[in-house]
């Protein structure tokens, strides 16, 4: 009976911990565009559907998963993942789908300046001035 209680409390944290992943990084754009009471809606539900996934569909898709299928939904995944950047990730950044920013701008040149070795901070921006963070 022990080893089951501790199985479910693994189980709770590593629940918590992927709510965490899951929100955490969203928070900001949830504030910016619904107000800060979405935040606690937007908590909410994703609590409940991690926790209706984990009760109940979860164990559904696992017994009727073979190996073979497991490893073409993960190709499926990566490629349908690579795909959505290659055509989203460009349209954001030009202005399209949202505004783009000089951070944005700033973080490909000084990325690109330190894939050529050069010193990424003496590079200019669209915007007057140096790259994002940039004491000089």
């Amino acid at each position: 009976m022990a080893g089951r209680a501790n199985s479910t409390c693994r189980i709770g944290w590593s629940l918590i911990g992927l709510a965490a992943c899951l929100v955490f990084p969203s928070v900001g754009k949830i504030q910016k565009h619904l107000g800060t009471g979405a935040i606690v809606a937007y908590v909410l539900v994703v609590l409940l559907a991690l926790w209706l996934g984990l009760r109940y569909i979860y164990p559904w898709f696992i017994h009727r998963l073979t190996e073979k299928q497991a490893f073409w939904l993960v190709v499926g995944t990566i490629v349908v993942l690579v795909a959505l950047f290659l055509a989203v990730y460009p349209r954001a950044t030009s202005g399209v789908i949202a505004g783009g920013s000089d951070r944005d701008e700033a973080l490909n040149i000084a990325t690109t300046e330190l894939l050529h070795g050069r010193y990424p901070y003496y590079s200019r921006t669209f915007v007057p001035g140096l790259p994002q963070g940039s004491t000089t």
